[in-house]
């Protein structure tokens, strides 16, 4: 039993070669007994639970090998001096990998908006605005830091500043946000049945939701432990939309099926998503003061002790 763990964490590449296609036909396998009306519900159910079982242990495989992909891109990296900074600095690869997401929350924006028009769907058209609007806050942060850096320098007491008004910053963005998050989960439960997009679809989306709901979580860890006031804007931002992705995976997996869930589920869910964006954007702002007042009276005693000392 051991022996089958063990090769469970550490699967060979060749099983994996043949766990990622039977887990794809089993998804399609399982689109197909939800539409067809297969009468055999205990088959029935054996596929969906054996495709439950190996979808997410498909997942795990993919964040286990992301993760030691990473590890030896980072190692490949600090050998060459050109690229040593970029894998020594925690706060320079938040900032690349955060342009990526805003790239991948632009892809957002055009798929939504065409399925918004082609279906004349209100639902897709608010999407839409939700995943511009955290496109535009990331960018936002992305630039602020790139402008702060080339004026002041990295390490200088201004670059410090800057920093702590950009943490303020996307405080005040998310609590903004969280109005938006409020008309779009309010907009879900009254109107449930125009998140159908298929099951197949709905799978697949699930499979990245729960990948993106990880990172999101494994990074605002990481970020917290830095106390990098850029890395954890760009970080909490990501939480966020992860934890909107998981709450409209919810709605639309159960639409897909056929079965929605109890409006009491996807408001109380819905609620707890909104309660952490206003909560992350008022401890932002909170927090980012402290901190702008504790770096004001060092940057005064560190004055004080230089001019104490050219006495």
């Amino acid at each position: 039993m051991k022996k089958f763990f063990a090769f469970l964490r550490e699967p060979p590449v060749w099983f994996l070669l043949l766990l990622y296609p039977v887990t794809a036909g089993l998804i399609v396998a399982t689109a197909y007994l939800s539409t067809s009306g297969w009468e055999e519900e205990f088959f029935a159910a054996l596929i969906y639970t054996v495709t439950a079982l190996l979808l997410s242990y498909a997942i795990y495989t993919i964040v286990k090998w992301v993760s030691k992909a990473k590890h030896a891109a980072k190692e490949k990296l600090r050998r060459n001096k050109y690229t040593k900074p970029f894998a020594e600095s925690y706060s320079l690869r938040t900032l690349f990998f955060s342009a990526l997401t805003a790239l991948i929350n632009f892809a957002y924006v055009i798929v939504n908006g065409v399925t918004a028009i082609y279906h004349s769907s209100t639902w897709y058209y608010v999407l839409m605005s939700y995943y511009f609007a955290l496109m535009v806050i990331r960018l936002l942060v992305i630039l602020l830091s790139g402008k702060a850096f080339k004026k002041y320098g990295k390490g200088s007491s201004g670059f410090l500043r800057a920093r702590l008004s950009i943490y303020l910053f996307s405080g005040a963005a998310l609590i903004v946000l969280e109005g938006t998050l409020s008309g779009i989960i309010a907009f879900m439960i009254s109107n449930p049945q125009v998140t159908e997009t298929g099951l197949v679809l709905a799978i697949s989306n699930a499979a990245y939701t729960f990948y993106k709901v990880t990172l999101a979580i494994v990074n605002k860890v990481k970020s917290g432990r830095s106390h990098e006031p850029i890395a954890q804007s760009l970080r909490n931002l990501n939480l966020t939309d992860a934890l909107v992705s998981l709450f409209s995976l919810n709605i639309t997996l159960s639409a897909a099926a056929g079965e929605l869930m109890p409006v009491e589920f996807n408001a109380t869910l819905g609620f707890a998503v909104c309660a952490y964006t206003l909560f992350s954007g008022i401890y932002m702002i909170i927090d980012g003061i402290k901190r702008k007042k504790r770096l004001r009276n060092a940057l005064r005693e560190n004055a004080a002790e230089g001019a104490a000392e050219r006495i």
